[in-house]
């Protein structure tokens, strides 16, 4: 409960200082792991509703690659 007590402290003085607070504690813990997402693609697109920017988390990616193909050895 510390970081929360902490967090709303902070909110109080300057959001923008509790947010950034809390984003730092929450890389230090490895809650948002900066490696993987680092290896994320992300690109946009020109539509008619104009430009959209899309991601591909790659960790994620991987892990349905795994469990596609572990599934196609079981069928064997």
């Amino acid at each position: 409960m510390r970081v929360k007590s902490l967090f709303f402290e902070k909110y109080e003085q300057d959001p923008k200082r509790a947010t950034d607070y809390f984003y730092q504690v929450s890389k230090n813990s490895h809650y948002i792991q900066s490696k993987r997402i680092e290896k994320n693609i992300h690109f946009s697109v020109e539509t008619v509703y104009g430009k959209h920017f899309h991601g591909l988390n790659l960790s994620c990616l991987l892990y349905a690659l795994y469990l596609f193909a572990d599934n196609l050895y079981l069928r064997q």
